[in-house]
């Protein structure tokens, strides 16, 4: 299925997708919504995932890639959070957005597969990377985090609830550039 248009495609309630789809304009999650990918998913060149600080985005098994005929990266996923805030509860947090991957899920030709914050702006991090089990194929950078200190509701300091748990990182023949 190809999704037309030239502003985001908005996600504001759960959904789930599991069919094959290439977009050609980003993805913003809203805060409240939960998207679930049990899908292979195209994003354009340039193109990326915003998950707002209250979003989820659950990878489960999917395959979020570059377009099938491009051989350039696509930019990969923002997860905006607010580092004054903490990253509770801790299956849906209130100020931080949230990104599972699960059960085979793979990120693949992105320049930044996750970067925790928006853009670039300061006080945007504290956002949640959970990845068990996943595959991180082809990317120019994994992940990239700003240091976060993440509390209990009290404010008591505690570990940050991102992590990465059986998971593959690598870059093979189809490596798409330095860009």
């Amino acid at each position: 299925l190809d999704v037309c248009g030239t502003t985001p495609l908005t996600v504001s309630q759960d959904e789930t997708w599991d069919f094959e789809m290439r977009l050609y304009q980003d993805v913003v999650v809203e805060q409240g919504a939960t998207l679930t990918l049990k899908c292979i998913l195209e994003m354009p060149h340039a193109g990326k995932i915003i998950v707002k600080p209250g979003a989820r985005l659950i990878v489960d098994g999917g395959r979020v890639t570059t377009a099938r005929y491009s051989d350039t990266f696509w930019s990969g996923i923002e997860i905006w959070g607010d580092n004054a805030h903490n990253q509770f509860p801790s299956t849906h947090p209130t100020y931080q957005g949230m990104v599972v991957l699960k059960n085979g899920a793979t990120i693949e030709h992105a320049r930044e597969a996750f970067i925790l914050m928006q853009g670039g702006v300061w006080n945007t991090f504290g956002g949640v990377l959970q990845a068990t089990d996943a595959n991180f194929i082809n990317c120019r950078r994994s992940a990239a985090f700003a240091e976060y200190q993440n509390t209990t509701p009290g404010g008591t300091p505690i570990g940050n609830r991102s992590f990465f748990r059986r998971c593959h990182f690598y870059v093979d023949d189809d490596y798409r550039g330095v860009d």
